[in-house]
Order: structure tokens, then sequence, then C-alpha cells
């Protein structure tokens, strides 16, 4: 049986590239468990970059420069997480949920 961990990494800082690395959850047996605390991760990180008014590109560039880039590893073939990809969805659906609130 695979097992699954995730790993986060954190940009250092705006003018620093390099990343720190550090185990989040020692293993999962299943995939979509570990996706699932990625998922979680990317969205605390988009919830701490949002302000009000911010378009979701807007809030996608501060994910990118300032977000934390969590892997689950080993990745399968047919079942690899992007927490980019992941987070560019989630920036429209935040966005337009406070767009509404206010």
């Amino acid at each position: 049986m695979s097992t699954y961990t995730v790993f986060v990494q954190e940009q250092q800082g705006a003018d620093d590239v390099s990343f720190k690395e550090q185990e989040i959850s020692s293993e999962f047996s299943q995939y979509d468990d570990a996706v699932d605390v990625a998922k979680a991760l990317v969205d605390a990180s988009l919830f701490s970059g949002y302000r009000s008014g911010m378009s979701a590109r807007q809030l996608y560039q501060t994910y990118l420069l300032q977000g934390v880039d969590p892997m689950v590893v080993p990745v399968r073939c047919d079942a690899i997480f992007s927490a980019s990809q992941y987070a560019k969805q989630r920036c429209a659906e935040i966005c337009a949920r406070f767009d509404l609130m206010h």
C-alpha cells in the first residue's frame, strides 16, 4: 500500500527566491486525504493574503509571491495535485464570494 506525505515550501521573503521545505504530516494512506490537507494549506494562504477589493489575478499574484506551495509525495501518475492550479481556481471563487458580501 502506498503512503503519501505532504510537504510545504514557503518563500523566505520578497527579495529571497530561496524556499524552506518542511514536512507537514507523517503519512496518509489515501492520496485524496493528503490532497485535502494540501488544499487546506493553500486556502489558508489565500485567505490570509486577500484584501478587500482584490481581483482574482491580484490574489493569485500575491499567492505566488507569498503563499505556501504544498506537495504530495509520492505523486501517482494518474493523480497529480498542483497547488498553483488549485490556487488560481480558488482566487476567483474567494474574490467573487467577498465581492458579493460588500
